[in-house]
């Protein structure tokens, strides 16, 4: 498959229209093959943060050896500083796979959610405000954070988490294992400490993988989560993502992917996913002003047929317009 690249854009919210089309991270840069799963953060200070994994060994493949990397822009996206490393703990004779990268500021400080090898969930803590420097060695989270130290497979968002009012973190994580009966579940992982100890929510979302939680303009959490086929599940919270509601499923969305929902606006929604059965093509916008209850398609961001359109991330940037980046790459991207 040909190598992803990471691209962003601008677009109004009312119009779904981009403004401007800038590519971050180019398949080869730095000696990654690929870059995948990217994760949109605004800082402290202002700026933007975008999060990725950088596949170094087998293309676009997710697993081998892979890194946790960020650029950085100081201009709402339109250029972007150099490449570097966050974590990674690979080398030329011993393959990690660090990826997932699920990031919150809290605490004023970066909170990074990520998972080795998909086996366990790992929690670094900026040293700085804006991400700059970080410790050698993150935490383990997977017992507390699960209730499971052994989970068969588990994935933090993608792409991201939100920080409630009073501090409270929520990222959304998903997994199986012998608990779950091999089976896939979605919850929600939450810290009242700024990321010190974690649990997870009751009540996880049977069948439910990579997702987002967004706060809804009626005081709800929703929890909007892949599924296996073309649909998604939904889920909503009234006590701070402790409890979730039976999953409600919106069919028809497009081929099974992650994408990515925020509170866009004081009265709306916004999601991100490829659209239609062609496959990871075809991205498209959708906004709910009733919290997530049902969702008006707005358009197509990237609707070349021939051209992959996977993974993405949305970030708010004001009460009109909002920022994507979204894996974007030739015939096909690879990976799951």
């Amino acid at each position: 498959p040909t190598p992803a690249m990471l691209s962003t854009l601008l677009f109004a919210l009312s119009a779904a229209i981009a403004q401007s089309v800038v590519t971050v991270f180019q398949a080869g840069e730095e000696g990654y093959k690929c870059f995948r799963i990217p994760s949109l953060l605004r800082l402290p200070s202002g700026a933007i943060a975008l999060f990725a994994e950088g596949r170094k060994t087998l293309g676009c493949l997710d697993h081998g050896w892979v890194d946790i990397v960020i650029k950085v822009s100081e201009d709402n996206g339109t250029t972007w500083g150099p490449l570097r490393k966050v974590y990674g703990e690979s080398n030329e004779t011993a393959h990690v796979t660090i990826g997932n990268p699920a990031p919150v500021v809290a605490g004023g400080r970066v909170v990074l959610l990520f998972c080795r090898d998909n086996r366990a969930i790992m929690v670094l803590s900026s040293l700085d405000a804006d991400g700059r420097e970080w410790p050698s060695a993150p935490v383990d989270i997977t017992l507390p954070a699960l209730g499971t130290s052994k989970p068969t497979w588990v994935a933090t968002g993608p792409p991201g988490g939100i920080v409630l009012p009073g501090g409270r973190i929520v990222v959304e994580a998903n997994w199986r294992s012998a608990e779950t009966g091999g089976a896939d579940v979605a919850s929600a992982l939450t810290s009242d400490d700024g990321g010190l100890s974690w649990s997870h929510g009751a009540d996880p979302v049977p069948n439910g993988n990579e997702g987002q939680v967004a706060a809804a303009p009626n005081g709800s959490l929703v929890l909007n989560a892949r599924e296996g086929g073309d649909s998604r599940l939904l889920s909503w919270s009234n006590d701070r993502g402790a409890t979730w509601s039976s999953p409600l499923a919106w069919p028809k969305v497009g081929s099974a992917c992650a994408g990515s929902m925020i509170r866009a606006s004081e009265r709306s929604l916004l999601f991100s996913h490829n659209h239609g059965d062609g496959g990871r093509r075809n991205l498209s916008l959708w906004r709910s002003d009733d919290s997530g209850a049902s969702w008006l398609l707005l358009g197509h961001v990237d609707a070349e047929p021939s051209r992959f359109a996977a993974y993405s991330t949305l970030l708010y940037l004001n009460e009109t317009h909002s920022g994507l980046v979204y894996e974007r790459g030739g015939g096909g991207g690879g990976g799951g």
